[in-house]
């Protein structure tokens, strides 16, 4: 897979995504974002959060799974009725495609080769975090993630570079506590 075109590519979704996100009522109250796919590499999208949906599905018991757990966020609840474009996650459709034909192929097996992927994603992360894509203060949780992927030290690596001290302690917390 070209890495260089993938990471291009995805900062031009994570972009476009911002560009539709920020049109919508709920754009200032959120606090999250995660550029989640799946253990095969199949697809990618751009997972969020607002604190108000966070504080609605707050569990007492376990404080911070909700904060650092992008499959229980708000944008896991938008139907194709409520936006289409984020519902089939249309901003990382050629994305999607490139990581669907890299998961198909002899490449996906190499353990090289899905890190190099993870570390595009991360990258690309990267580079919108600092050229202020997002538009998001400082406190904004930023994560890198595989779903039903819980190993600590992945966690750990992919999302050290992405947040603030103060978050990275919270978030190793969660590792530590909740997870």
């Amino acid at each position: 897979m070209e890495l260089e075109k993938l990471e291009k590519d995805i900062i031009n979704s994570i972009t476009d995504t911002i560009t539709h996100i920020k049109k919508q009522i709920y754009w200032e109250d959120i606090s999250s974002f995660c550029l989640y796919t799946d253990e095969s590499f199949m697809s990618l999208s751009l997972l969020f959060n607002t604190k108000l949906y966070f504080e609605k599905t707050r569990d007492n018991n376990h404080p911070l799974t909700n904060k650092y757990s992008p499959a229980e966020w708000f944008s896991e609840t938008i139907t194709e009725n409520d936006d289409e474009y984020l519902y089939k996650n249309i901003a990382f459709s050629s994305v999607s495609s490139m990581m669907m034909e890299f998961s198909i192929s002899d490449y996906f097996e190499n353990n090289k080769d899905r890190n190099n992927i993870s570390e595009t994603c991360i990258n690309a992360m990267i580079n919108c975090i600092k050229n202020d894509i997002f538009q998001k203060p400082e406190s904004t949780i930023y994560l890198f993630m595989l779903s039903d992927n819980y190993h600590k030290e992945n966690l750990l690596n992919w999302n050290k570079n992405l947040n603030t001290q103060s978050i990275r302690k919270e978030f190793f917390k969660w590792i530590n506590e909740e997870l």
